[in-house]
Protein backbone atom coordinates (compact mmCIF):
# COMPACT_ATOMS: atom_id res chain seq x y z
CA UNK A 1 0.00 0.00 0.00
CA UNK A 2 1.31 3.66 -1.09
CA UNK A 3 -1.34 5.59 -1.02
CA UNK A 4 -4.44 6.71 1.65
CA UNK A 5 -7.51 8.66 0.20
CA UNK A 6 -9.23 10.63 2.94
CA UNK A 7 -12.68 11.98 2.58
CA UNK A 8 -12.65 15.39 4.54
CA UNK A 9 -16.21 16.51 5.87
CA UNK A 10 -16.85 14.35 9.02
CA UNK A 11 -13.55 12.39 8.73
CA UNK A 12 -10.84 14.64 9.08
CA UNK A 13 -13.32 17.55 9.66
CA UNK A 14 -15.60 16.93 12.39
CA UNK A 15 -19.21 18.31 11.02
CA UNK A 16 -22.97 17.91 11.50
CA UNK A 17 -23.76 18.75 7.62
CA UNK A 18 -27.43 20.40 8.50
CA UNK A 19 -25.79 22.63 10.86
CA UNK A 20 -23.00 23.74 8.13
CA UNK A 21 -25.07 23.67 5.15
CA UNK A 22 -27.54 26.20 7.10
CA UNK A 23 -24.50 28.71 8.08
CA UNK A 24 -23.39 27.95 4.63
CA UNK A 25 -26.28 28.82 2.13
CA UNK A 26 -27.24 31.91 4.70
CA UNK A 27 -23.98 33.14 4.47
CA UNK A 28 -23.93 32.76 0.68
CA UNK A 29 -27.42 34.19 0.20
CA UNK A 30 -26.79 37.16 2.08
CA UNK A 31 -23.57 37.78 0.15
CA UNK A 32 -24.71 37.57 -3.05
CA UNK A 33 -27.83 39.35 -1.87
CA UNK A 34 -25.63 42.50 -1.67
CA UNK A 35 -24.96 42.68 -5.19
CA UNK A 36 -28.48 42.33 -6.85
CA UNK A 37 -29.07 38.73 -6.61
CA UNK A 38 -32.59 38.00 -5.43
CA UNK A 39 -32.34 35.09 -2.61
CA UNK A 40 -34.70 32.63 -3.71
CA UNK A 41 -33.59 32.88 -7.59
CA UNK A 42 -30.00 32.54 -6.42
CA UNK A 43 -30.90 29.28 -4.08
CA UNK A 44 -32.98 27.70 -7.32
CA UNK A 45 -30.07 28.29 -9.24
CA UNK A 46 -27.15 26.74 -6.73
CA UNK A 47 -29.51 24.07 -5.91
CA UNK A 48 -30.22 23.42 -9.60
CA UNK A 49 -26.11 23.67 -10.57
CA UNK A 50 -25.71 21.43 -7.62
CA UNK A 51 -27.79 18.70 -8.66
CA UNK A 52 -26.47 19.03 -12.26
CA UNK A 53 -22.77 18.15 -10.75
CA UNK A 54 -24.51 15.30 -9.43
CA UNK A 55 -25.73 14.19 -12.97
CA UNK A 56 -22.67 14.29 -14.61
CA UNK A 57 -21.30 12.03 -16.93
CA UNK A 58 -17.69 12.72 -17.30
CA UNK A 59 -18.00 14.90 -20.62
CA UNK A 60 -16.77 18.16 -18.34
CA UNK A 61 -15.96 19.22 -15.32
CA UNK A 62 -18.00 19.38 -12.43
CA UNK A 63 -17.02 23.54 -12.53
CA UNK A 64 -18.48 23.80 -16.27
CA UNK A 65 -21.66 22.15 -15.60
CA UNK A 66 -22.44 24.00 -12.31
CA UNK A 67 -21.70 27.27 -14.41
CA UNK A 68 -23.77 26.22 -17.48
CA UNK A 69 -26.88 25.94 -15.39
CA UNK A 70 -26.19 28.77 -12.66
CA UNK A 71 -25.87 31.26 -15.29
CA UNK A 72 -29.13 31.46 -17.20
CA UNK A 73 -30.68 31.05 -13.86
CA UNK A 74 -29.51 34.35 -12.02
CA UNK A 75 -29.01 35.93 -15.43
CA UNK A 76 -25.19 36.72 -15.20
CA UNK A 77 -22.23 36.24 -16.95
CA UNK A 78 -19.28 34.09 -15.26
CA UNK A 79 -17.12 37.20 -15.82
CA UNK A 80 -19.49 39.42 -13.50
CA UNK A 81 -20.10 36.21 -10.94
CA UNK A 82 -16.54 34.12 -10.23
CA UNK A 83 -15.00 37.30 -9.18
CA UNK A 84 -17.55 37.55 -6.18
CA UNK A 85 -17.79 33.90 -5.66
CA UNK A 86 -13.65 33.97 -5.16
CA UNK A 87 -13.74 36.56 -2.90
CA UNK A 88 -16.75 34.97 -0.49
CA UNK A 89 -15.28 31.89 -0.56
CA UNK A 90 -11.72 33.49 0.27
CA UNK A 91 -12.80 36.29 2.88
CA UNK A 92 -15.95 34.73 4.54
CA UNK A 93 -16.30 31.28 3.98
CA UNK A 94 -13.27 30.10 6.14
CA UNK A 95 -15.67 31.96 9.56
CA UNK A 96 -18.49 30.52 8.19
CA UNK A 97 -16.11 27.34 8.59
CA UNK A 98 -14.93 27.98 11.39
CA UNK A 99 -18.13 29.03 13.34
CA UNK A 100 -20.20 25.58 11.96
CA UNK A 101 -17.18 23.24 12.21
CA UNK A 102 -15.06 21.43 14.87
CA UNK A 103 -11.61 20.51 14.91
CA UNK A 104 -10.12 17.07 15.87
CA UNK A 105 -6.74 17.12 16.94
CA UNK A 106 -6.29 13.43 15.78
CA UNK A 107 -6.43 14.53 11.85
CA UNK A 108 -3.65 16.13 12.57
CA UNK A 109 -1.77 13.19 13.94
CA UNK A 110 -3.54 11.02 11.31
CA UNK A 111 -1.26 12.68 8.78
CA UNK A 112 2.03 12.94 10.52
CA UNK A 113 1.72 9.58 11.38
CA UNK A 114 1.18 8.78 7.52
CA UNK A 115 3.88 11.01 6.08
CA UNK A 116 6.50 9.56 8.40
CA UNK A 117 5.78 6.11 7.24
CA UNK A 118 5.90 7.68 3.36
CA UNK A 119 2.37 7.73 2.35
CA UNK A 120 1.23 9.97 -0.62
CA UNK A 121 -1.92 11.52 1.01
CA UNK A 122 -5.16 12.60 -1.31
CA UNK A 123 -8.32 14.17 0.39
CA UNK A 124 -11.21 12.96 -1.33
CA UNK A 125 -14.22 15.26 -0.38
CA UNK A 126 -17.13 15.25 -2.90
CA UNK A 127 -15.76 17.86 -5.84
CA UNK A 128 -19.11 20.28 -5.44
CA UNK A 129 -17.05 23.04 -3.95
CA UNK A 130 -14.13 25.11 -6.20
CA UNK A 131 -10.49 25.32 -4.12
CA UNK A 132 -10.80 28.09 -2.18
CA UNK A 133 -13.86 26.73 -0.15
CA UNK A 134 -12.64 23.15 0.07
CA UNK A 135 -9.14 24.61 1.52
CA UNK A 136 -10.72 26.63 3.45
CA UNK A 137 -12.44 23.42 4.89
CA UNK A 138 -8.73 21.18 5.02
CA UNK A 139 -7.14 24.61 7.08
CA UNK A 140 -10.28 24.21 9.54
CA UNK A 141 -9.26 20.57 9.76
CA UNK A 142 -5.57 21.95 11.33
CA UNK A 143 -4.08 19.92 8.02
CA UNK A 144 -1.24 21.92 6.27
CA UNK A 145 -1.99 21.81 2.43
CA UNK A 146 1.85 21.31 1.64
CA UNK A 147 1.35 17.61 3.25
CA UNK A 148 -1.64 16.74 0.70
CA UNK A 149 -0.70 15.11 -2.65
CA UNK A 150 -3.57 16.05 -4.22
CA UNK A 151 -7.45 17.36 -3.43
CA UNK A 152 -9.97 16.96 -5.81
CA UNK A 153 -12.57 19.86 -6.12
CA UNK A 154 -15.08 20.69 -9.61
CA UNK A 155 -12.41 22.22 -11.87
CA UNK A 156 -11.01 18.76 -11.91
CA UNK A 157 -13.19 16.29 -11.32
CA UNK A 158 -16.24 15.41 -13.92
CA UNK A 159 -18.11 12.64 -11.37
CA UNK A 160 -19.26 12.85 -8.01
CA UNK A 161 -19.28 10.94 -5.32
CA UNK A 162 -21.19 8.34 -4.65
CA UNK A 163 -20.32 7.35 -8.62
CA UNK A 164 -17.31 5.09 -8.29
CA UNK A 165 -16.10 6.41 -11.78
CA UNK A 166 -15.09 9.55 -9.16
CA UNK A 167 -12.44 7.05 -7.16
CA UNK A 168 -11.75 4.90 -11.05
CA UNK A 169 -10.76 8.92 -12.28
CA UNK A 170 -8.61 9.75 -9.90
CA UNK A 171 -7.11 6.11 -9.56
CA UNK A 172 -6.21 6.30 -13.61
CA UNK A 173 -4.85 9.94 -13.37
CA UNK A 174 -2.19 8.38 -10.91
CA UNK A 175 -2.04 5.18 -11.94
CA UNK A 176 -3.00 3.40 -8.86
CA UNK A 177 -4.27 0.00 -7.60
CA UNK A 178 -7.19 -1.25 -5.93
CA UNK A 179 -4.45 -2.52 -3.84
CA UNK A 180 -2.22 -0.12 -3.41
CA UNK A 181 -4.40 2.74 -1.75
CA UNK A 182 -6.35 2.72 1.36
CA UNK A 183 -10.21 5.03 1.88
CA UNK A 184 -10.96 6.40 4.95
CA UNK A 185 -14.17 8.09 5.59
CA UNK A 186 -17.81 8.07 7.64
CA UNK A 187 -20.47 8.06 5.31
CA UNK A 188 -21.73 4.05 4.00
CA UNK A 189 -22.90 5.35 0.82
CA UNK A 190 -20.39 8.04 -0.75
CA UNK A 191 -17.38 6.40 0.85
CA UNK A 192 -17.75 2.74 1.52
CA UNK A 193 -19.05 2.34 -2.32
CA UNK A 194 -15.23 2.52 -3.24
CA UNK A 195 -15.24 -1.48 -1.77
CA UNK A 196 -16.85 -1.88 -5.08
CA UNK A 197 -13.54 -1.63 -6.97
CA UNK A 198 -11.53 -3.77 -4.72
CA UNK A 199 -10.11 -0.81 -2.44
CA UNK A 200 -10.31 -1.77 1.32
CA UNK A 201 -11.98 0.99 3.62
CA UNK A 202 -11.61 2.23 6.72
CA UNK A 203 -15.18 3.78 8.30
CA UNK A 204 -14.14 6.04 11.29
CA UNK A 205 -17.54 6.19 13.39
CA UNK A 206 -17.26 9.47 15.51
CA UNK A 207 -19.51 11.36 12.46
CA UNK A 208 -20.66 8.05 10.68
CA UNK A 209 -23.42 8.59 8.20
CA UNK A 210 -25.61 5.65 6.94
CA UNK A 211 -28.25 6.78 5.33
CA UNK A 212 -29.36 3.94 3.76
CA UNK A 213 -28.60 1.47 6.83
CA UNK A 214 -25.83 -0.57 5.33
CA UNK A 215 -23.91 -2.91 7.20
CA UNK A 216 -20.44 -2.29 8.01
CA UNK A 217 -19.47 -5.44 9.06
CA UNK A 218 -17.41 -5.91 5.61
CA UNK A 219 -15.44 -2.88 6.27
CA UNK A 220 -12.81 -1.74 8.51
CA UNK A 221 -14.53 0.65 10.95
CA UNK A 222 -14.07 2.23 14.64
CA UNK A 223 -13.34 5.57 16.40
CA UNK A 224 -10.83 7.63 15.64
CA UNK A 225 -8.55 6.84 18.36
CA UNK A 226 -8.67 3.36 17.28
CA UNK A 227 -7.75 4.58 13.55
CA UNK A 228 -4.79 6.21 14.40
CA UNK A 229 -4.07 2.68 16.48
CA UNK A 230 -4.42 1.09 12.94
CA UNK A 231 -2.22 3.53 11.41
CA UNK A 232 0.55 3.23 14.16
CA UNK A 233 0.75 -0.68 13.32
CA UNK A 234 0.75 0.21 9.37
CA UNK A 235 3.83 -1.06 7.33
CA UNK A 236 5.78 1.81 5.88
CA UNK A 237 4.81 2.49 2.27
CA UNK A 238 6.29 0.58 0.32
Amino acid sequence: MKHIFFDLDGTLLPMDPGVFGKGYFAGLTKYFAQYGYEPNTFMEALKGAVYKMFENDGSRTNEELFFEYFLPVVNKTKEECEPLMDTFYREHFPDIVKETCGYNEKAKEAIRILKEKGYKIYILTNPLFPPLATQARIKQAGINLDDIFYVTTYDNSTFTKPNTKYYEEVMHKFGITSDEVLMVGNDTREDMVITKLGVPCYLIEDDLINRDNLSIDGVMHGSFDEFLDYLSKLEDAK
